[in-house]
């Protein structure tokens, strides 16, 4: 989520992806606003319940995924063997051009 309000002594996880069909460099932020459950005193006078924001930066690099083939047009491939190796979905057939 964009945004989400965590409960007092409670936990949230995200998770961060970088997807683009360009390759490059990508970089994101997240920012934690935090409130304490009651005014604290600050260093420099008065009171407050905000803590200072955590931030962490993220960065990445992506590539485009890239498959190339000779001459042939089809490629067979397994997928998990959660199934048995009867089950319709052990082995599949994936038809490639190569472009020329």
């Amino acid at each position: 989520p964009a945004q989400a309000t965590i409960p007092i002594a409670g936990e949230r996880s995200f998770r961060v992806s970088f997807s683009s069909a360009v390759p490059g460099h990508y970089s994101g932020r997240l920012v934690a606003m935090l409130t304490h459950p009651h005014a604290i005193s600050k260093p420099n006078g008065g009171k407050t319940d905000r803590h200072p924001n955590l931030e962490l930066q993220l960065s990445a690099d992506t590539i485009v995924p890239e498959l190339q083939v000779s001459e042939r047009e089809k490629l067979k491939f397994k997928v998990s063997p959660v199934h048995p190796k009867e089950h319709s979905s052990y082995t599949r057939s994936l038809t490639l051009r190569n472009a020329t």
